[in-house]
């Protein structure tokens, strides 16, 4: 199926904003991998990755909309990707300094926007119920309410992404509620032989992803007409069980996983504020698919990028 594609000049530059999160450097690594010339933003509480190959790292506080323009106003990019907008003053913000100046605005948005809803069907695709409890996903969703429909006056393409629980250098492991959600100290108590304690046997089933892979993703759809007002889920290739998460985590240490299992039921009942995560976290790739791209990364090479990173920052 042919897609039609912007086209980029040979030099083509990408600004990617957060690019000292987890994120937002496994995109910038990835851009760079595939010739993108990259600016990194970040707001410099952490140092912008050692990466010869950065053409330029600017420090500013991206909520602060007269940074973002001091920065910025008039300059062309090719490709933004925004990992650090949370909500509807952040878009706008950015609709006011690059509309009209960027080749294509990729949003961050998360999975956390999808209601826990007790008769989900799964996989979950991106028109399922939204989560309008949560202040997290409330900011989330009206952002890119915003940004789409400023996308649709023309003249600022906009694709949105929504990515699950996601892996790579910048962060620590750790995806179930029950076990502590991410813990740096998680290597440690595998190693101590720990039994961790996962909801419901930790059956529960979920879609990781790589920073490095929503980066191939970026790379895969910059530019294609298509994906412009698009909205698109962002998971790995991979689905597996919460216990199997755990377990790979443990066989990269190579030491066995011993689980103590919790009852979700009434884990949610004491701890309403972590019920989203207690679910399965499934999705929908075939709006992806349609326009080519699949993730093909592997789950334990993500984790065992985690962990290596986890080993830097207690050295």
């Amino acid at each position: 199926m042919a897609h039609h594609h912007i086209s980029f000049p040979m030099s083509k530059t990408a600004l990617v904003i957060g690019a000292t999160g987890l994120l937002g450097r496994g995109v910038a690594a990835e851009l760079l991998s595939q010739s993108w010339r990259v600016v990194a933003v970040s707001r410099g509480r952490k140092i912008i990755p050692e990466n010869p190959h950065i053409e330029e790292s600017v420090i500013l506080d991206r909520s602060d909309p007269a940074a973002l323009n001091g920065a910025f106003a008039g300059r062309r990019f090719d490709l933004v990707v925004d990992c650090a907008a949370y909500t509807a003053e952040h878009a706008k913000g950015v609709i006011d300094v690059f509309a009209g100046t960027t080749g294509h605005y990729f949003f961050i948005s998360t999975d956390f926007v999808y209601a826990p809803a007790a008769d989900a069907t799964f996989p979950i695709s991106e028109d399922a119920v939204k989560n309008v409890s949560l202040p997290y996903s409330v900011g989330k969703l009206e952002a890119e309410s915003l940004l789409l429909e400023r996308c649709r006056l023309g003249g600022f393409p906009v694709t949105i992404l929504r990515p699950p629980h996601i892996l790579g250098a910048g962060n620590a492991p750790g995806c179930d509620p029950a076990a502590g959600g991410r813990d740096p100290t998680l290597p440690v108590r595998l190693l101590a032989g720990e039994a961790i304690p996962l909801l419901a046997d930790g059956q529960f089933l979920i879609q990781p992803v790589w920073s490095r892979e929503i980066g191939r993703m970026i790379g895969a759809l910059a530019g294609l007409s298509k994906a412009i007002g698009g909205i698109f889920n962002a998971p790995g290739s991979e689905c597996v069980t919460i216990r199997r998460y755990y377990d790979l985590l443990a066989d990269i240490l190579g030491v066995p996983l011993s689980i103590c299992p919790v009852a979700s039921d009434e884990f949610c009942r004491t701890h309403p504020d972590k019920a989203h995560i207690a679910r399965h976290r499934i999705y929908d790739l075939s709006a992806l698919a349609a326009l080519g791209m699949s993730p093909s990364l592997s789950l334990k090479d993500a984790l065992s990028e985690t962990i290596g990173w986890l080993r830097t920052q207690a050295q």
